[in-house]
């Protein structure tokens, strides 16, 4: 049986030169499904699904992070939504919808991710 760092070809899969994190809020319904989106995305793309979680719990937390809504995903400190750049207030206490390619989603969509790990 093979283990979450080889593809479904059998190879080994490498290591991303990217900090990624992923951010949610406690009772976010949506958070475990972005989770498992950002992993899968990255085994396809043949990166192994390395990542930081946290738990934003603060609204100084939320302010630090420049978290705009649960769930989130950062690469380099940057958020993977174009539209976040235009936030100035920052709070844990929203949730956050993704529109990509015309369509709406709880959690980032594969698609997001892809382009913005080029």
């Amino acid at each position: 049986m093979s283990d979450c760092c080889e593809t479904k070809k059998g190879k080994n899969l490498k290591e991303l030169n990217k900090k990624i994190k992923y951010f949610y809020v406690d009772g976010c319904h949506a958070w475990l499904d972005g989770i498992k989106e950002l992993h899968e995305t990255l085994v396809e793309e043949g990166f192994k699904p390395n990542f930081e979680v946290i738990c934003i719990t603060t609204n100084e937390e939320a302010t630090q992070y420049k978290f705009c809504g649960s769930p989130a995903i950062q690469i380099d400190e940057l958020d993977i939504d174009d539209m976040a750049k235009y936030v100035k207030n920052y709070s844990m206490d929203s949730c956050r919808p993704y529109h990509f390619e015309g369509k709406s989603f709880e959690f980032p969509p594969m698609g997001m991710i892809k382009k913005k790990l080029k």
